[in-house]
């Protein structure tokens, strides 16, 4: 396997600490390893950890952090943001070790090590631990492309071509007519390469950046060295999301700006190597990418090495799932493949699908039944998968190595793009939504979502219903409302907001910009549920209600809407940040609950191992507040670093990062 270094000279500079490196003659062979470090070089100094957190700041786009201001509470910059120790980089170097990614958020590098360097390695004060990196065969789709190429689509209209069915089955088509296609968002694309310049549909795509993780270039089409179909699926993905060539083929967001990654290595070993994944998402998330799409998958790996078991698949074990899950406490929509595993031994869904946060895409034909072949839930620790499903037979993508061709073919991998382009319609629509909001609009409006079960999870998308679900905008002290309408109204009709908070009633007229109605939400008392519905009266003298029966909900202060006919689905808490931050003796944490009911409330370092118990059992509706004394459940003070409080209140889970200085 070729590997191109991320350094080319050799730093010579090595701190008194560091044990010389061995005289003897490394051994050839040589393993990929993640080295994790033990600090980042800060000390117990709350100033110079202040000086790098400030450091830290610079190497991260505007929109990266205009993004993590909507989930941040404040804390925009974090702990994990902080680059690993150069003088530790320079001592691994020093033994000739040839650094691969630097992983900031997990305070690591990857490298490949000979069983000197191993040693020695194991040797350095500074490392805390090392891992191999795993390796995964590569699997292909469900059936072959050239075996199904040449089928005809059931249906096709005259802009669409023969992609319109897979767009049509989630009212993508519908969107795309009310002028709503993506623009503004930025998507990213994790795959095995994109032939993007040379294609007809992707040639004229906005594509603001790319890097190709295998090689450390920026050439994400097949270059020497690749195998000569490394970068078809990537390109043909990227077609069904992103593709536009009228009367032939549209992506379901063909107007949002793409990064694209390469990260998956087809060549003759058939290797995706864990640690690619990671530096990946890391490189997406400081250009302030908004939604990452990746066919990723990881359970069984290459003979000789340790496989991942079901077990593993809680949400919280995996390198590739945690990762997953710290991009989306920085604000991104992270969506993968759910797997390909249905009819096979494993047969459950796959990481980082498993993650909390992180949506898992599962795959249905064109009339909504889901895939043999599409993985099933539930996760190991019990929470329902996937979350939701997309058409995933018979869809039509852009063909590599070609100016004009086009593919059908099936797989959970050609599901998620479909489901990543909806989630980009529904922000370039609503930019003022977090990823959490984002996440639980499109759960709530999939076609399960009163009963969500371990096939087909929430349900089919409908980008209709997700876009035109009422959202909330908070403006400094201030709400605002936001309704959209796709389909064509009536612009002269009046649509009104009614509330109705204990039993006293109220209504606000909207007004109407574009496909959106929008309005100021009156005060409430903090916290006070209220409950509202929308009224459409149109001059030829129709009359609309939405919803026509009963109320939606929300919590004045909150920006969550609920729905009360939707069933497992718990929006009524909101964790709040911990105070103070950092801290050393002690810290709050709370939530806000809309209901009095059962939580727990758990501390977890940041690789996710649980260490403390805070409550377990009923909370109070409004304010929950628990201390904690930066104690394990033993009662062990515990050391220097980053940790996690959880709360988990049905099945919705939310969590809050701290820092703990000793």
């Amino acid at each position: 396997m070729k590997i191109l270094n991320f350094h080319t000279a050799i730093f010579v500079l090595v701190a008194l600490m560091f044990a010389a490196p061995p005289e003897a003659a490394f051994a050839k062979e040589r393993t990929k390893y993640f080295i994790f470090f033990r600090d980042k070089g800060e000390g117990n100094s709350l100033q110079k950890l202040q000086s790098k957190l400030s450091e830290a700041s610079k190497s991260l786009s505007p929109s990266a952090l205009l993004r993590r201001e909507k989930t941040s509470a404040g804390e925009n910059v974090t702990y994990e943001d902080i680059p690993v120790e150069q003088v530790y980089v320079n001592a691994l170097e020093n033994y000739g070790i040839e650094i691969i990614h630097r992983l900031d958020w997990f305070n690591a590098v990857s490298a490949y090590l000979d069983q000197n360097q191993l040693n020695a390695v194991k040797n350095l004060k500074f490392v805390s631990r090392i891992e191999p990196v795993k390796k995964l065969p590569l699997k292909g789709m469900p059936e072959e492309a050239a075996n199904i190429a040449s089928n005809p689509a059931k249906f096709s209209s005259d802009r669409y071509g023969q992609s319109y069915t897979q767009l049509a089955i989630s009212d993508v088509t519908r969107v795309h007519s009310a002028g709503i296609t993506g623009s503004g968002v930025k998507v990213g694309i994790l795959d095995t390469g994109f032939d993007w310049q040379r294609h007809e549909a992707l040639k004229t795509r906005n594509v603001i950046s790319e890097k190709d993780f295998i090689f450390n270039d920026n050439i994400t089409a097949n270059e020497a060295g690749d195998a000569t179909g490394q970068h078809n699926h990537g390109t043909y993905v990227f077609g069904i999301i992103g593709g536009y060539k009228d009367s032939v083929m549209i992506g379901a967001a063909y107007d949002a700006s793409f990064m694209l990654a390469k990260t998956e290595d087809v060549r003759s070993e058939k290797h995706i190597e864990e640690d690619n994944y990671v530096a990946a998402l890391q490189w997406m998330e400081n250009q302030g990418v908004d939604i990452t799409t990746s066919s990723l998958g990881y359970n069984t790996f290459d003979a000789g090495e340790t496989s991942y078991t079901y077990s593993n698949m809680d949400g919280k074990t995996t390198i590739v799932t945690k990762a997953a899950e710290l991009a989306f406490s920085k604000g991104i929509l992270t969506m993968t493949a759910a797997g390909n595993e249905g009819n096979g031994a494993w047969f459950h869904v796959i990481a980082p699908g498993d993650g909390f946060n992180t949506m898992a895409v599962g795959a249905v034909s064109g009339d909504d039944s889901v895939a043999s072949f599409s993985s099933r839930g539930p996760t190991y620790d019990g929470r329902v998968k996937p979350d939701i499903v997309a058409q995933g037979v018979f869809v039509y993508g852009t063909r590599a190595s070609t100016d004009d061709e086009y593919l059908f073919n099936n797989g959970t991998s050609a599901a998620t793009p479909i489901a990543s382009g909806i989630a980009a319609l529904v922000l370039s629509v609503h930019p003022h939504l977090s990823n959490v909001q984002l996440r639980s609009i499109l759960r709530q409006t999939a076609n399960n979502s009163a009963t969500p079960n371990n096939y087909r999870g929430y349900g089919l998308l409908s980008a209709v219903r997700a876009i035109e679900f009422p959202t909330i905008e908070q403006q400094g002290f201030n709400f605002m409302m936001h309704k959209v309408v796709v389909d064509s109204i009536d612009r002269n009709a009046l649509f009104y907001m009614h509330f109705n908070v204990d039993n006293r009633k109220d209504s606000v007229l909207m007004t109407l910009s574009g496909v959106k109605y929008k309005a100021a939400i009156p005060s409430f008392g903090a916290d006070q549920q209220v409950k509202f519905r929308f009224s459409y009266y149109g001059e030829d003298g129709s009359y609309r209600m939405y919803p026509r029966k009963g109320y939606l909900n929300f919590n004045y202060g909150s920006t969550d809407v609920r729905t009360t006919s939707v069933s497992n689905v718990t929006l009524g808490f909101l964790i709040n940040q911990n105070y103070p931050n950092p801290f050393n003796s002690g810290t709050t944490v709370s939530f806000v609950s809309a209901f009095k009911d059962d939580a727990l409330v758990e501390i977890y370092t940041i690789l996710g191992e649980k260490v403390k118990i805070l409550h377990a059992g009923v909370i109070n509706s409004g304010l929950n507040e628990f201390i904690w004394d930066g104690r394990d459940d033993a009662g062990n003070p515990l050391a220097t670093g980053v940790y996690i409080a959880r709360v988990k209140m049905g099945t919705d889970i939310q969590a809050s990062k701290m820092l703990l200085l000793r």
